[in-house]
């Protein structure tokens, strides 16, 4: 436990914080290619943060075709409840309260993993969903999965040209979070 000032509070008055308990779907044991390696690397940087609990997600039986066909369905599916659906992967519930829950999506097809975590809004105080790259001009035709975003409290983007239409079509404020690396560490 540690103490910090709070600058709401008189500057003698100290507010004790806990360790923040995060949980993290993960898809780094289906979802392997060169370019996640940013998104499984800052995983392993929160983990050293913070209380992290990371929820390895698995591949069902056909994930890739129940996958595939799921995501061409839920883009045009106009009742918008494919978009809730779990694509084919193994279920994999939240085993204690949380008060983060963090999904990191490369892209709008990743948010349907997801729904693999069928309890999240319930164990966890707070949700937060970062996703990279979803471009101004595709937000029009994502509208349908796009309806999943409305579930989170919290929803930020590395783009700054695609937060005024994301927002539009969630009803609720989206905002940019550039994306950064540690040069230093990662030089030659």
């Amino acid at each position: 436990m540690s103490t910090i000032t709070d600058p709401q509070l008189p500057d003698d008055t100290a507010v004790a914080q806990r360790d923040l308990r995060v949980c993290l779907p993960t898809w780094r044991g289906f979802d392997r290619h060169a370019f996640q390696s940013l998104r499984y690397e800052s995983q392993d940087v929160l983990a050293e943060l913070c209380d992290l609990d990371m929820l390895q997600l698995s591949a069902g039986p056909a994930f890739r075709l129940r996958e595939s066909w799921h995501r061409r369905l839920a883009f045009r599916d106009a009742t918008g409840l494919l978009a809730f659906a779990n694509p084919g992967l193994v279920p994999r519930p939240i085993s204690q309260d949380c008060d983060v829950f963090l999904a990191t999506c490369q892209t709008l097809k990743e948010l349907l993993f997801v729904n693999a975590v069928p309890n999240w809004r319930d164990r966890c105080r707070v949700s937060v969903c970062v996703i990279d790259e979803l471009y101004a001009a595709e937000v029009a035709h994502s509208r349908n999965l796009l309806r999943l975003l409305r579930e989170f409290d919290h929803v930020f983007t590395e783009l700054s040209g695609s937060v005024d239409a994301i927002s539009d079509v969630i009803g609720r404020p989206c905002h940019c979070v550039p994306p950064a690396v540690d040069a230093i560490r990662f030089s030659p």
